[in-house]
Protein backbone atom coordinates (compact mmCIF):
# COMPACT_ATOMS: atom_id res chain seq x y z
CA UNK A 1 0.00 0.00 0.00
CA UNK A 2 1.26 3.48 -0.87
CA UNK A 3 2.40 5.80 1.93
CA UNK A 4 0.03 8.40 0.46
CA UNK A 5 -0.56 10.58 3.53
CA UNK A 6 -0.27 7.17 5.34
CA UNK A 7 -4.05 6.81 4.89
CA UNK A 8 -4.77 10.32 3.66
CA UNK A 9 -6.24 13.11 5.77
CA UNK A 10 -9.33 13.14 3.61
CA UNK A 11 -10.13 9.54 4.61
CA UNK A 12 -10.72 10.81 8.13
CA UNK A 13 -13.31 13.34 6.99
CA UNK A 14 -16.92 13.54 5.80
CA UNK A 15 -18.13 10.06 4.77
CA UNK A 16 -15.45 8.45 6.92
CA UNK A 17 -16.24 10.55 10.00
CA UNK A 18 -19.90 9.62 10.42
CA UNK A 19 -21.13 9.83 14.05
CA UNK A 20 -22.34 6.25 13.60
CA UNK A 21 -18.75 5.03 13.52
CA UNK A 22 -18.16 6.02 17.17
CA UNK A 23 -20.87 3.58 18.20
CA UNK A 24 -19.24 0.64 16.42
CA UNK A 25 -17.16 -1.95 18.21
CA UNK A 26 -13.47 -2.52 17.42
CA UNK A 27 -14.20 -5.24 14.88
CA UNK A 28 -16.50 -2.94 12.89
CA UNK A 29 -14.02 -0.05 13.02
CA UNK A 30 -11.28 -2.33 11.70
CA UNK A 31 -13.60 -3.19 8.83
CA UNK A 32 -13.89 0.52 8.02
CA UNK A 33 -10.10 0.90 8.11
CA UNK A 34 -9.79 -1.89 5.54
CA UNK A 35 -12.46 -0.14 3.45
CA UNK A 36 -10.09 2.83 3.17
CA UNK A 37 -7.42 0.65 1.60
CA UNK A 38 -10.00 -0.78 -0.77
CA UNK A 39 -11.07 2.74 -1.79
CA UNK A 40 -7.45 3.70 -2.48
CA UNK A 41 -7.09 0.60 -4.66
CA UNK A 42 -9.63 2.08 -7.11
CA UNK A 43 -6.65 3.80 -8.77
CA UNK A 44 -3.43 2.19 -9.96
CA UNK A 45 -0.47 2.39 -7.61
CA UNK A 46 1.44 4.69 -9.97
CA UNK A 47 -1.56 7.03 -10.22
CA UNK A 48 -1.96 7.15 -6.44
CA UNK A 49 1.72 7.96 -6.01
CA UNK A 50 1.43 10.78 -8.55
CA UNK A 51 -1.60 12.12 -6.71
CA UNK A 52 0.36 11.87 -3.46
CA UNK A 53 3.11 14.13 -4.72
CA UNK A 54 0.65 16.63 -6.19
CA UNK A 55 -1.49 16.82 -3.03
CA UNK A 56 1.55 17.13 -0.79
CA UNK A 57 2.73 20.14 -2.85
CA UNK A 58 -0.76 21.64 -2.60
CA UNK A 59 -0.75 21.08 1.15
CA UNK A 60 2.52 22.99 1.53
CA UNK A 61 1.17 25.89 -0.54
CA UNK A 62 -2.11 25.99 1.38
CA UNK A 63 -0.59 25.90 4.86
CA UNK A 64 2.54 27.98 4.29
CA UNK A 65 1.59 30.47 1.58
CA UNK A 66 -2.16 30.90 1.99
CA UNK A 67 -2.21 29.79 5.63
CA UNK A 68 -5.49 27.95 5.17
CA UNK A 69 -6.60 24.37 5.67
CA UNK A 70 -5.59 22.02 2.88
CA UNK A 71 -8.75 19.88 2.98
CA UNK A 72 -11.55 20.26 2.08
CA UNK A 73 -10.27 22.59 -0.62
CA UNK A 74 -11.97 25.92 -1.23
CA UNK A 75 -12.64 26.72 -4.94
CA UNK A 76 -11.04 30.16 -4.50
CA UNK A 77 -7.92 28.80 -2.81
CA UNK A 78 -7.54 26.06 -5.40
CA UNK A 79 -7.96 28.55 -8.26
CA UNK A 80 -5.16 30.61 -6.70
CA UNK A 81 -2.95 27.52 -6.64
CA UNK A 82 -3.63 26.81 -10.32
CA UNK A 83 -2.59 30.38 -11.12
CA UNK A 84 0.55 29.87 -9.02
CA UNK A 85 1.43 26.70 -10.97
CA UNK A 86 0.89 28.51 -14.26
CA UNK A 87 3.28 31.28 -13.28
CA UNK A 88 5.89 29.23 -11.42
CA UNK A 89 6.08 25.83 -13.11
CA UNK A 90 4.54 26.51 -16.53
CA UNK A 91 3.73 22.78 -16.59
CA UNK A 92 0.60 21.28 -18.12
CA UNK A 93 1.31 18.00 -16.33
CA UNK A 94 1.49 19.66 -12.89
CA UNK A 95 -1.80 21.49 -13.46
CA UNK A 96 -3.64 18.42 -14.75
CA UNK A 97 -2.29 16.10 -12.06
CA UNK A 98 -3.28 18.26 -9.09
CA UNK A 99 -6.67 18.99 -10.69
CA UNK A 100 -7.52 15.31 -10.94
CA UNK A 101 -5.88 14.54 -7.58
CA UNK A 102 -8.08 17.07 -5.77
CA UNK A 103 -11.14 15.76 -7.60
CA UNK A 104 -10.28 12.21 -6.56
CA UNK A 105 -9.66 13.14 -2.93
CA UNK A 106 -13.02 14.90 -2.57
CA UNK A 107 -14.91 12.11 -4.30
CA UNK A 108 -13.35 9.56 -1.95
CA UNK A 109 -14.41 11.65 1.03
CA UNK A 110 -17.93 12.01 -0.37
CA UNK A 111 -17.61 15.80 -0.76
CA UNK A 112 -18.29 18.25 -3.56
CA UNK A 113 -15.02 18.98 -5.36
CA UNK A 114 -13.72 22.46 -6.20
CA UNK A 115 -12.80 20.98 -9.58
CA UNK A 116 -16.52 20.98 -10.43
CA UNK A 117 -16.80 24.74 -9.88
CA UNK A 118 -17.31 26.53 -13.21
CA UNK A 119 -14.76 29.26 -12.45
CA UNK A 120 -12.12 26.73 -11.41
CA UNK A 121 -12.71 24.74 -14.60
CA UNK A 122 -12.26 27.85 -16.74
CA UNK A 123 -9.04 28.80 -14.93
CA UNK A 124 -7.69 25.28 -15.30
CA UNK A 125 -8.50 25.17 -19.01
CA UNK A 126 -6.99 28.62 -19.55
CA UNK A 127 -3.82 27.66 -17.67
CA UNK A 128 -3.42 24.47 -19.69
CA UNK A 129 -3.92 26.36 -22.95
CA UNK A 130 -1.41 29.06 -21.97
CA UNK A 131 1.18 26.47 -20.92
CA UNK A 132 0.64 24.45 -24.09
CA UNK A 133 1.15 27.47 -26.33
CA UNK A 134 4.50 28.18 -24.66
CA UNK A 135 5.74 24.64 -24.14
CA UNK A 136 8.39 23.11 -26.34
CA UNK A 137 7.08 20.43 -28.65
CA UNK A 138 8.15 16.93 -27.71
CA UNK A 139 10.41 14.88 -29.95
CA UNK A 140 8.74 12.41 -32.33
CA UNK A 141 9.20 8.67 -31.84
CA UNK A 142 11.10 6.79 -34.52
CA UNK A 143 10.62 3.27 -35.84
CA UNK A 144 13.91 2.30 -34.18
CA UNK A 145 12.44 3.25 -30.81
CA UNK A 146 9.42 1.02 -31.37
CA UNK A 147 11.64 -1.81 -32.56
CA UNK A 148 13.73 -1.53 -29.39
CA UNK A 149 10.54 -1.62 -27.32
CA UNK A 150 9.39 -4.70 -29.23
CA UNK A 151 12.71 -6.41 -28.51
CA UNK A 152 12.38 -5.91 -24.76
CA UNK A 153 8.66 -6.77 -24.61
CA UNK A 154 7.60 -10.15 -23.32
CA UNK A 155 4.50 -10.80 -25.45
CA UNK A 156 3.33 -13.39 -22.90
CA UNK A 157 3.03 -10.57 -20.35
CA UNK A 158 -0.33 -8.88 -20.99
CA UNK A 159 0.74 -5.59 -19.43
CA UNK A 160 3.90 -5.31 -21.51
CA UNK A 161 2.00 -6.32 -24.63
CA UNK A 162 -0.72 -3.73 -23.96
CA UNK A 163 1.85 -0.96 -23.59
CA UNK A 164 3.61 -1.95 -26.83
CA UNK A 165 0.35 -2.14 -28.78
CA UNK A 166 -0.81 1.28 -27.55
CA UNK A 167 2.43 2.86 -28.76
CA UNK A 168 2.40 1.10 -32.16
CA UNK A 169 -1.27 1.90 -32.81
CA UNK A 170 -0.79 5.54 -31.79
CA UNK A 171 2.19 5.75 -34.14
CA UNK A 172 0.59 4.06 -37.15
CA UNK A 173 -2.82 5.71 -36.79
CA UNK A 174 -1.61 9.19 -35.74
CA UNK A 175 -3.91 8.73 -32.74
CA UNK A 176 -4.36 11.28 -30.01
CA UNK A 177 -4.28 9.82 -26.50
CA UNK A 178 -8.01 10.47 -26.05
CA UNK A 179 -8.80 8.63 -29.29
CA UNK A 180 -6.58 5.71 -28.34
CA UNK A 181 -7.98 5.25 -24.83
CA UNK A 182 -11.59 5.43 -26.05
CA UNK A 183 -11.21 2.49 -28.47
CA UNK A 184 -13.73 -0.31 -28.05
CA UNK A 185 -13.55 -3.80 -29.54
CA UNK A 186 -16.53 -3.32 -31.84
CA UNK A 187 -14.89 -0.17 -33.27
CA UNK A 188 -12.30 -2.42 -34.95
CA UNK A 189 -12.69 -4.56 -38.06
CA UNK A 190 -9.97 -6.79 -39.50
CA UNK A 191 -9.48 -7.55 -43.21
CA UNK A 192 -6.89 -9.54 -45.14
CA UNK A 193 -4.54 -6.59 -45.73
CA UNK A 194 -5.64 -3.94 -43.21
CA UNK A 195 -7.85 -3.02 -40.30
CA UNK A 196 -10.37 -0.23 -39.91
CA UNK A 197 -10.91 1.67 -36.67
CA UNK A 198 -13.96 3.80 -36.09
CA UNK A 199 -12.98 6.92 -34.16
CA UNK A 200 -16.21 7.64 -32.37
CA UNK A 201 -14.99 10.70 -30.48
CA UNK A 202 -12.29 12.94 -31.91
CA UNK A 203 -11.08 16.39 -30.89
CA UNK A 204 -11.73 17.79 -34.36
CA UNK A 205 -15.00 15.94 -34.94
CA UNK A 206 -17.22 18.66 -33.51
CA UNK A 207 -20.43 17.17 -34.92
CA UNK A 208 -19.59 13.71 -33.51
CA UNK A 209 -20.07 12.15 -36.93
CA UNK A 210 -17.17 9.79 -36.35
CA UNK A 211 -14.28 9.03 -38.65
CA UNK A 212 -13.01 5.70 -39.93
CA UNK A 213 -9.26 5.18 -39.85
CA UNK A 214 -7.61 2.46 -41.94
CA UNK A 215 -4.21 0.98 -41.07
CA UNK A 216 -2.30 -1.33 -43.37
CA UNK A 217 -0.96 -4.75 -42.45
CA UNK A 218 2.81 -4.69 -43.03
CA UNK A 219 3.77 -8.31 -42.39
CA UNK A 220 6.70 -7.29 -40.18
CA UNK A 221 7.18 -8.01 -36.48
CA UNK A 222 5.98 -4.46 -35.82
CA UNK A 223 2.83 -4.89 -37.90
CA UNK A 224 0.12 -2.91 -36.04
CA UNK A 225 -2.61 -5.25 -37.32
CA UNK A 226 -0.85 -8.41 -36.17
CA UNK A 227 0.11 -6.94 -32.79
CA UNK A 228 -3.42 -5.71 -32.08
CA UNK A 229 -4.88 -9.10 -33.02
CA UNK A 230 -2.39 -10.78 -30.68
CA UNK A 231 -3.28 -8.43 -27.84
CA UNK A 232 -7.04 -8.88 -28.29
CA UNK A 233 -6.59 -12.67 -28.27
CA UNK A 234 -4.36 -12.62 -25.16
CA UNK A 235 -6.77 -10.25 -23.42
CA UNK A 236 -9.68 -12.55 -24.34
CA UNK A 237 -11.84 -9.72 -25.69
CA UNK A 238 -14.65 -11.07 -27.84
CA UNK A 239 -15.08 -9.74 -31.37
CA UNK A 240 -18.62 -8.50 -30.70
CA UNK A 241 -17.74 -6.85 -27.39
CA UNK A 242 -18.38 -3.14 -26.83
CA UNK A 243 -15.78 -3.04 -24.04
CA UNK A 244 -12.83 -0.65 -23.97
CA UNK A 245 -9.79 -2.61 -25.10
CA UNK A 246 -7.19 -0.73 -23.04
CA UNK A 247 -8.43 -1.36 -19.51
CA UNK A 248 -6.51 -1.75 -16.24
CA UNK A 249 -4.86 -5.11 -15.68
CA UNK A 250 -4.92 -7.20 -12.52
CA UNK A 251 -2.05 -9.51 -11.61
CA UNK A 252 -1.89 -12.80 -9.77
CA UNK A 253 0.87 -15.35 -9.36
CA UNK A 254 -0.43 -17.33 -12.32
CA UNK A 255 -1.45 -14.67 -14.85
CA UNK A 256 -2.54 -11.15 -15.72
CA UNK A 257 -5.94 -10.20 -17.07
CA UNK A 258 -8.08 -7.17 -17.82
CA UNK A 259 -10.36 -5.97 -15.05
CA UNK A 260 -14.02 -6.79 -15.63
CA UNK A 261 -15.17 -3.21 -15.08
CA UNK A 262 -15.61 -1.55 -18.47
CA UNK A 263 -13.45 1.51 -17.84
CA UNK A 264 -10.39 2.43 -19.86
CA UNK A 265 -7.10 3.32 -18.19
CA UNK A 266 -6.60 6.95 -17.20
CA UNK A 267 -4.40 9.32 -19.15
CA UNK A 268 -1.96 9.47 -16.23
CA UNK A 269 -1.60 5.67 -16.35
CA UNK A 270 -0.99 5.83 -20.11
CA UNK A 271 1.59 8.59 -19.62
CA UNK A 272 3.43 6.67 -16.92
CA UNK A 273 3.45 3.45 -18.96
CA UNK A 274 4.81 5.40 -21.94
CA UNK A 275 7.67 6.85 -19.91
CA UNK A 276 8.45 3.49 -18.34
CA UNK A 277 8.41 1.77 -21.74
CA UNK A 278 10.85 4.15 -23.44
CA UNK A 279 13.12 5.01 -20.53
CA UNK A 280 16.51 3.66 -21.54
CA UNK A 281 15.50 3.52 -25.21
CA UNK A 282 15.46 7.27 -25.90
CA UNK A 283 18.31 9.45 -24.73
CA UNK A 284 16.18 11.82 -22.60
CA UNK A 285 12.69 10.60 -21.71
CA UNK A 286 11.70 14.15 -20.71
CA UNK A 287 11.93 15.13 -24.37
CA UNK A 288 9.17 12.64 -25.24
CA UNK A 289 5.51 12.29 -24.30
CA UNK A 290 2.41 10.39 -25.36
CA UNK A 291 2.03 12.79 -28.31
CA UNK A 292 5.40 11.55 -29.61
CA UNK A 293 3.70 8.53 -31.19
CA UNK A 294 1.31 10.64 -33.26
CA UNK A 295 4.11 13.08 -34.04
CA UNK A 296 6.51 10.29 -35.02
CA UNK A 297 4.14 8.60 -37.43
CA UNK A 298 3.18 11.94 -38.98
CA UNK A 299 6.81 13.03 -39.36
CA UNK A 300 7.85 9.85 -41.18
CA UNK A 301 4.79 9.97 -43.44
CA UNK A 302 5.30 13.56 -44.58
CA UNK A 303 9.04 13.12 -45.11
CA UNK A 304 8.29 9.99 -47.17
CA UNK A 305 6.15 12.10 -49.50
CA UNK A 306 2.67 10.88 -48.52
CA UNK A 307 0.10 12.98 -50.39
CA UNK A 308 -1.38 15.95 -48.54
CA UNK A 309 -5.01 14.89 -48.84
CA UNK A 310 -4.41 11.34 -47.57
CA UNK A 311 -2.08 12.59 -44.85
CA UNK A 312 -4.60 15.14 -43.58
CA UNK A 313 -7.42 12.61 -43.51
CA UNK A 314 -5.35 9.93 -41.76
CA UNK A 315 -4.38 12.35 -38.98
CA UNK A 316 -7.79 14.01 -38.65
CA UNK A 317 -6.30 17.51 -38.45
CA UNK A 318 -8.70 20.41 -38.66
CA UNK A 319 -6.19 23.06 -39.76
CA UNK A 320 -2.85 23.28 -41.55
CA UNK A 321 -1.31 24.96 -38.51
CA UNK A 322 -2.38 22.15 -36.17
CA UNK A 323 -0.95 19.55 -38.52
CA UNK A 324 2.40 21.30 -38.91
CA UNK A 325 2.91 21.44 -35.15
CA UNK A 326 3.33 17.65 -35.14
CA UNK A 327 5.83 17.40 -37.98
CA UNK A 328 9.61 17.55 -37.70
CA UNK A 329 11.01 17.96 -41.21
CA UNK A 330 14.03 15.86 -42.10
CA UNK A 331 17.29 17.58 -43.04
CA UNK A 332 16.97 16.07 -46.53
CA UNK A 333 13.56 17.63 -47.08
CA UNK A 334 14.77 21.00 -45.84
CA UNK A 335 17.86 20.90 -48.06
CA UNK A 336 15.62 20.30 -51.07
CA UNK A 337 14.53 23.97 -50.96
CA UNK A 338 17.98 25.48 -51.52
CA UNK A 339 19.06 22.68 -53.85
CA UNK A 340 16.30 23.68 -56.27
CA UNK A 341 17.46 27.30 -56.53
CA UNK A 342 19.83 26.66 -59.43
CA UNK A 343 22.90 28.00 -57.67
Amino acid sequence: MSSFYLIPDFLDAAFWKSPQIDAFDDKSRQLIERMKHTALAARAQGTVEGYQRALNRWKIFATQTLQVQSFPVSPLHFAMYLQFLLEESDSVSSINTVFYAVNWAHKLAGLDSPTDHSSVIMIKEGAVRMCSSKSKRKEPLEVEHLRALLDKTNSEDLLQLRNLVMCVISFSGFLRSSELLELRRNDIQFYTDHMSIYIYKSKTDQLREGKTLVISATGSDLCPVKLLQLYLARAEIKETSSEFIFRPITSSKSNKKLVSVNKHISYSTYRESFKKSFRGIVEDINQYSTQSGRSGGATIAVNAGVGERHFQRHGRWKTEKAKNMYIKDSVESRLMVSSKLGL
